[in-house]
């Protein structure tokens, strides 16, 4: 049986998955509280943020990597 052997980039990766997955959990617990206590109906935060996701962040993710832009934030209007 061959085994795999991880390389130092492969962990630093995964190392920067995992930091990258922990982070944006909170950040999107945080995001919804926000609008919850914007006085938004549970059903209406959620639709809220995740028209954001699919829009504003969407966007970001896939724009131009190396240019270092902060991620968006969601604003309550």
């Amino acid at each position: 049986m061959k085994k795999y052997i991880a390389s130092e980039i492969d962990v630093e990766r995964e190392a920067a998955y995992r930091s990258g997955y922990y982070d944006g959990f909170w950040a999107a617990l945080r995001t919804f509280d926000t609008v919850m206590n914007a006085g938004f109906t549970r059903d209406i935060a959620f639709e809220y943020c995740a028209e954001f996701w699919k829009t504003e962040l969407w966007e970001w993710v896939k724009s131009e990597l190396g240019s270092n832009s902060l991620a968006p934030e969601i604003v309550i209007e």
